[in-house]
This record gives C-alpha cells, structure tokens and sequence, in this order.
C-alpha cells in the first residue's frame, strides 16, 4: 500500500513538475516571439495592410501567461471573485475538467468566453450555481419530479437543461440572460468542487465553458489552460490533476414532466447511471402524490387559496371536468401549468372568476348585448372568449395578462361551482386549464388528477365524481356585436342551446331599443 502511494506521489510529482516546465517553456517562447526578426524579402504575406495587421495582431494575442492563484487558499479563491465582479475571465476548477468563468453582472465578460476559446455564437454557455439551495432561492416554477431529479444529480458531474423563465432574474442574471443557454432553455451546472462553490458563494452565479480552444482536447490539469489560453484570460485557479477526464454528462430536461429526458452529450457519467437516477425520481414521486383538500369544508378551501397565493398550483373542481388553476399573481405559475400537463406554447389558458360581478368591478367597455348574452351564460358550463383590453389590469392581472388568452383575446370562464367560487373570492382571478395530460382524457374524478398528476402539483381539491363528462363549450363573442358568434369548442353544453341564448339577448335588445 505504502510502495503503491509513493509511486503515485511520484507521478503526480512528476506531471507537476512536467506541467511547470511547459510554463517556461511558454515563458521562454513568449520572450523569443518578442524579439526581432528579420524578415526574407522573397517571402510573400499577401498585401501590406494584411501583413501589418497579422504582424500586430500576434503580437498584442501572445502575451505573458496569466497569474496563478492557489485553489487551497481562502485569498486566492476571494481574489477570483473579485476579478469576476470586475468582469475579468477566469480560469477555474470543477469537479470533472477545467473551466473558463465569467460573471453575469457583466454581459461583455461572457461575450469574451467566446473570443477567448474561438467558441462558434451558435453554441449556448452554462450556468454555474455553489448549490442548489441557491436555485430553489429564486423559486423557478419547476415541478417535483424535476426537482427530486437534480436533487439526485446535484452536486456533480451532471448538467441538466431546465426551461427559461422569470425566475432567472430573480437569480439576479439581468441582461446576462440573454448571453447563457438558448432563447427558450439554460444547462445548469452544480459542480461538486469546494473551490468553485466557494468563489460563486461569494460573487452569484456565473457562466462557464470548458476551458480549452472550442473543438480542442479537455484541460485536465490547470498547466494546459495556462498554456493554451493563459495569454487570453486574466487569472487561473491552480489545482492539479483535473477530478475527470471528460466533462460532465447533459441531460435534456425540458420534457421530463412528459416522463421523458434525453442527452445532449454523455461524458463524464454514464447515461446508463443517469437513467437510474431518472427511475428512481419517478418512482418517488409515484408514492408522493401532492396532499388532498375536501371540498366540503371551508379550512380546506382557504388551504387552497393560500397556496395560490404562495405561488402553487392546485388541481380543482369545476362544474364541468376537474381543472388545475395557479394564480394570476405569480405568472411563473401559469407558466407551470403548460409544463406540468405537457401544453404546446400556442394553446391559451382561460381567466376563470368567482362571479359576472366580480368582472364588472372592472368595468370592461362591453357592449349591452355582450352583458345580456354573458348573464345568461353565467355561471355555468358556457365560457366566452372577449377581448382583452385595459379592464384586465383593472381586475388585477398585472404581468399575468400576457400568461393567460392570446394577445387580443381572453377566454372567462365563471364556474357554477361553490367550492371553486370561495377559492376566486378569496385569491382572485385565476388562470385554469383542465387537470389532464394535453390530448390525454378529460378527468372526471378526482382520483384521476392525482393518479395522473398527483405528482406534479402542489394541492387536490376533491369533490368525487365531476358534474359532467365534457367541458365547457366555448364561444367566439368577438364579433358579438355584429350579431355573430361562432365556436372553438363544443362542450358539455349543445351549441344549439346556446344559440337560443343569444337569439334571446338580442331579442331583448330589440325589445330595449324599441322602448
């Protein structure tokens, strides 16, 4: 055990001291360059001005290497985050191979990872967390399954692609958010390395890539990135032998709610390992359905209400099939909606209200017959889509009107349902969808909810058996006032019903007129 531990000490020796000679070599080589060359005048370099520029260009690009900060040193990891916070690239250590880093207070600073390895614009940068405390901090609106999943993955050497959202700027990213990840996605990185985790503790979080020239071997020791790219960055976090030999594994996560992940590189761990971690996440949260509310007993209504209030989202019932609602409050959380039932981006969610009254406190300029037409629908299992307008903000929507309809249009629905009706009283509007995978059946039971995605939701309200198999049917009453209206959706409640209603309305406003 002994002989084995001094040959391994002498190997490690021996790369280190390998690894210092390069840097002189580097050193020596960078002075030789500085020095003056006579140019053979039969050599051709193409014209004058290009010949300048490539003469200036390699003298200003080849440089002295940069400092080497000691990774075992408290000083030294301050001194990096300190160069961070001023925008400087730093080289770093993880847990799987070297990396550059860059701060995300500074926008123009994760610009120059790209110039500084020759990375091509079109391949997305990571984001670097100390832990994933730091994540949950900015309560991304992401569902139990994900998050038991990272749990399990982090930290270490996996990277998973969650959706982008609001919540990365409660991380504090600003601008910079438009300089990791993609337009729709971000990978984020929870590196198991005491060093890193100490200096993104102290600065926030920041973007890396590997730190070798785009397309080139990985550095696994911190003599490779000094010699490499030690004349392009600002300082390098010293530590040796890198913990891998390949970088971390990236696992696409934006379906998992679908029950589905898929890989965008398998590296340092296993696929097959991954897998495993995604089983168990799953199997987890198949015995932790979310918590059930009676929908009988008002303790458990105002339960419901608080935890839209909080941001939640909750299945409930209707008077039609059972529905999953979040608050108009949080927007994040009707952007979890879509991700919780697997919901294409292009479908709109509806407004649902405890009353018609409730909708005229904001006082929307309807016409009279679009307010005849809507009393006889409401409540009930008839929802109308109107147009949007300032009324919305009136009603309290705030950012959330952006989250719920299209972008001229809303679909209101008010429920006769006492249970739902004392929640929206109590929290206010509120976005909902029906509490089924997309395309999936309508669930007309409770147990269906929570069977289905009792995982993925934060409350059930359970009221047994749903009023009815179908859902609502709705209205196009955009061109109401042109005596039209038409139909997304035929529901539980026959179109030709609800014809006989509008004849209704406008026979009242003839009645009205003539008067």
């Amino acid at each position: 055990m002994a002989a084995s531990k001094a040959k391994e000490v002498g190997n490690t020796t021996k790369v280190r001291s390998s690894s210092r000679q390069f840097v002189k070599n580097r050193r020596n080589q960078v002075h030789a360059d500085d020095m003056p060359r006579k140019q053979p005048e039969n050599l051709f370099l193409g014209p004058p001005a290009i010949k300048g520029r490539q003469k200036e260009t390699k003298k200003s690009e080849v440089g002295p290497p940069c400092p080497l900060l000691d990774s075992h040193k408290a000083s030294s990891l301050q001194r990096a985050a300190r160069l961070l916070d001023e925008g400087q690239v730093v080289g770093v250590p993880t847990d799987t191979v070297y990396a550059l880093a860059a701060s995300c207070k500074h926008p123009a600073s994760i610009t120059r990872l790209y110039h500084v390895k020759g990375r091509p614009p079109e391949k997305p940068i990571c984001l670097c967390l100390s832990s994933l405390d730091q994540l949950a901090e900015a309560e991304p609106p992401f569902s139990d399954l994900l998050w038991d999943f990272m749990r399990r993955c982090y930290p270490g050497g996996i990277s998973c692609v969650v959706p982008k959202g609001e919540w990365l700027q409660r991380l504090g990213l600003g601008e910079a958010v438009h300089y990791v990840g993609t337009k729709d996605s971000i990978c984020i990185r929870v590196p198991d390395c005491a060093a890193l985790a100490y200096i993104v503790s102290m600065h926030g979080p920041i973007a890396i890539t590997s730190a070798n020239i785009s397309g080139g071997d990985d550095s696994i020791h911190h003599d490779m990135v000094v010699d490499t790219l030690g004349h392009k960055i600002d300082v390098m976090v010293c530590d040796g032998d890198s913990k891998q030999l390949q970088p971390s594994t990236v696992v696409n996560c934006t379906k998992i709610d679908q029950g589905v992940i898929s890989y965008f590189r398998e590296g340092c761990t296993p696929i097959a390992y991954v897998n495993q971690l995604f089983e168990e996440a799953k199997s987890a949260m198949k015995f932790k359905p979310c918590p059930l509310l009676d929908s009988h007993k008002a303790s458990t209504l105002q339960t419901a209400a608080r935890l839209l209030d909080e941001g939640q989202v909750v299945g409930v019932p209707t008077d039609t099939v059972y529905a999953l609602a979040a608050s108009c409050k949080h927007p994040a959380s009707i952007t979890r909606l879509y991700h919780v039932k697997g919901r294409p981006p292009e479908k709109p969610i509806c407004l649902c209200l405890s009353s018609l009254d409730q909708l005229a406190e904001a006082e929307p300029p309807f016409s009279d017959l679009l307010w005849d037409f809507m009393r006889r629908c409401y409540p009930g299992g008839i929802s109308c889509v109107v147009p949007k307008g300032e009324w919305l903000q009136r009603l309290g929507l705030g950012e959330a009107v952006h989250y719920v309809g299209t972008k001229d249009s809303i679909c209101i629905r008010v429920p006769d349902c006492a249970a739902l009706a004392y929640i929206v009283s109590m929290h206010g509007p509120i976005a909902i969808t029906s509490a089924n995978i997309s395309g999936g059946d309508d669930s007309i039971h409770h147990d269906m909810v929570v069977d289905t995605l009792g995982h993925k939701i934060d409350a059930m309200v359970c009221d047994g058996e749903s009023k009815q198999l179908a859902p609502s049917t709705v209205v196009n009453c955009l061109k109401i006032d042109q005596g039209i209206i038409s139909y997304f959706r035929e529901g539980c409640t026959p179109i030709e019903y609800v014809d006989s209603l509008f004849d209704d309305a406008k026979a009242a406003m003839r009645n009205k007129n003539e008067k």
